[in-house]
């Protein structure tokens, strides 16, 4: 469970801060950012979040107890995720601005032109 919370929170924060650059990089304001992120990406994360959490409340409607209690953790853990996710990263957003809107990858300084991660061999 704690492996699937972490992967869905890693995606809906990478989401959100992908269409937060997507603004900053438009010309938009730090604020008008935050917001049109959350417009525009914040209803697919939460489609998503609520799709994922009543597929595990489902589990609790079958006769295995592991799979209930599987179902309702991993629900719990959704959930807690979603709220995280909508919450923490917009506050994050706002604390950081310069962080968030010229990150250019784990390591920009040592980003490829053919690519992050790429090296070229000189041949």
């Amino acid at each position: 469970m704690q492996v699937m919370a972490m992967s869905l929170s890693i995606d809906y924060v990478l989401f959100l801060c992908r269409r937060f650059r997507d603004e900053i990089k438009s010309g938009s304001s730090t604020k008008t950012a935050v917001y049109r992120s959350l417009l525009y990406a914040g209803h697919v994360v939460i489609m998503s979040g609520i799709t994922i959490v009543v597929v595990f409340l489902g589990f609790t409607f079958l006769p295995s107890r592991t799979v209930v209690m599987d179902g309702t953790s991993c629900s719990i853990g959704v959930t807690v995720t979603l709220l995280v996710a909508l919450t923490n990263t917009p506050a994050m957003i706002l604390s950081f601005p310069l962080f968030f809107s010229t990150f250019n990858g784990f390591c920009g300084k040592c980003a490829s032109p053919y690519g992050v991660g790429t090296v070229r061999a000189n041949v």
